[in-house]
């Protein structure tokens, strides 16, 4: 198997190791019987931290990732539940579909695991993640009621609505 395709498989398995993940961490630590104790051990693991609960649950990844894939992956190592978190420009390197991917997961580590993320950016991708609250610094340090208001937004909304035709 390509270790492209390996990446992108072991990638969309983090959604099923996620959701597992909030499972555990959201059931009930009492015990009643010995079957129990291995969902209590699971949930003690969950409890510690969702970055070394995926890793001990995926495989590894194979070497050889573009500069982009290996960010991406580094991002998502690096977050654990309840932390604070400041990324500057976390597009840099990313493609189109890694940044998806990435706003994602940090829309979901924010939604399910009490993350909190301050994000310098001026990607539509970002800025989109769902309630977020924007700060314009670029002009007059003011809350933004809509990503979509932003000027380098609507510049490329402009640029590809000139190119619409193209796209059909």
């Amino acid at each position: 198997m390509k270790k492209r395709e390996f990446n992108k498989q072991l990638f969309s398995k983090s959604n099923d190791v996620i959701e597992e993940y909030c499972e555990i961490r959201l059931s009930s630590p009492n015990l009643k019987s010995l079957e129990d104790l291995d969902r209590w051990h699971k949930r003690y693991e969950a409890i510690k931290g969702q970055s070394s609960f995926l890793k001990k649950r995926l495989e590894r990844e194979e070497e050889e990732n573009s500069n982009g894939e290996a960010a991406i992956q580094y991002f998502i190592n690096q977050m654990e539940s309840e932390g604070l978190y400041l990324l500057d420009e976390p597009e840099n390197s990313l493609s189109v579909e890694n940044q998806m991917k990435l706003a994602d997961y940090i829309h979901s580590s924010a939604r399910f695991f009490n993350c909190q993320f301050v994000i310098a950016t001026h990607s539509p991708i970002f800025l989109s993640i769902p309630h977020a609250k924007i700060y314009n610094l670029d002009d007059d340090s003011k809350v933004v009621d809509s990503w979509t208001k932003l000027k380098s937004v609507r510049l490329m909304f402009d640029l590809f609505m000139k190119h619409k035709e193209e796209f059909d």
